[in-house]
């Protein structure tokens, strides 16, 4: 039966490429640049309403790309067409090719797919996608719950018990070093020590270092005191020897780019925590005391440090 009615619409624009990436070389003004122009093509949407008595209205829809063999000329043309015609005795989605030069035209029409049966293809198509889809998410998850999840967890296990090892046996070996150095290094402190007491000079009285739990340094720490702190909370190392081995005319130095388990004595009672240095010296008969984070520098003494 003849349609009782067509209804089309059609839209066109011209566009221009992008712009070239790279910048052009400078030319002469009586230099032609048509080769560097741009040349623009032109797009074409076209759809076509066909109602037929007894069926749905069905869409025509077509897209044409045009563009110019040469800049600056309108004769020829080269380009191509996608079609969506399932209003017409054959349905199908076409692909057609056009070349025109004046009045001549050539097109050569391309079948992409047939439209016969589409509702059963797209229907078998999606059910099997779906199930291809759903295996697939059903094989991740479990993948990702039930094997990967529970090994990257057995791998970080493996990996913590190893590194507390390893720091465990460092500790071991760093703690024997710095015993050996503090045996060296107590005849220095002990002759340094009287000498400073004599001249009223610079004293260190007391000096832990690690992660201390309480807020002052005072009392002092003795060897029993320490030792229980040790085994608390609090990992604290006696490094007294160390620093009154390090005085010197009356002072006494820490850069601050300086580790502080660089200082022949001292090693590091916690790895991996911020430490502190709690120094108690007295220094012309008066009592000091000073708290020194890792990273920062400090010049002993210091009229900030005196105790009121």
């Amino acid at each position: 039966m003849e349609p009782l009615l067509s209804l089309s619409f059609s839209y066109s624009t011209t566009l221009y490429p992008f712009p070239p990436l790279r910048p052009l070389p400078r030319r002469s003004p009586a230099t032609p640049t048509t080769s560097n122009t741009r040349t623009p093509f032109r797009v074409t949407l076209k759809s076509t309403l066909t109602p037929i008595p007894l069926t749905p209205s069905p869409l025509n829809l077509s897209l044409t790309f045009l563009r110019p063999l040469q800049s600056g000329t309108t004769t020829s043309h080269v380009g191509l067409t996608l079609a969506l015609s399932p209003a017409s005795s054959t349905p199908c989605i076409m692909l057609t090719l056009h070349f025109r030069r004046a009045t001549q035209k050539l097109s050569v029409p391309l079948l992409v797919t047939n439209l016969y049966g589409l509702e059963d293809t797209l229907a078998r198509g999606i059910s099997t996608w779906t199930a291809l889809l759903g295996a697939t998410v059903a094989g991740l998850v479990g993948w990702e719950f039930l094997v990967s999840r529970p090994w990257r967890e057995l791998e970080s296990k493996v990996e913590r018990r190893r590194n507390r090892y390893w720091i465990r046996q460092r500790m071991v070996r760093k703690r024997k070093e710095a015993e050996a150095a503090l045996a060296l290094l107590q005849p220095i402190a002990e002759r340094k020590s009287h000498e400073e007491q004599a001249e009223d000079g610079l004293v260190i009285l007391s000096a832990t270092y690690g992660v201390h739990s309480s807020s002052s340094p005072f009392p002092p720490l003795d060897n029993q005191q320490l030792g229980r702190e040790r085994k608390g909370k609090e990992r604290v190392i006696d490094v007294t020897v160390p620093l009154q081995a390090l005085v010197s005319n009356h002072q006494l130095a820490l850069q601050r780019a300086q580790r502080r388990t660089e200082i022949e004595g001292v090693w590091d009672p916690v790895p991996g925590r911020r430490k502190e240095l709690w120094v108690v010296y007295e220094f012309g008969r008066v009592m000091h005391a000073v708290k020194v984070r890792d990273g920062e520098g400090c010049v002993m003494p210091n009229r900030g440090h005196v105790v009121v």
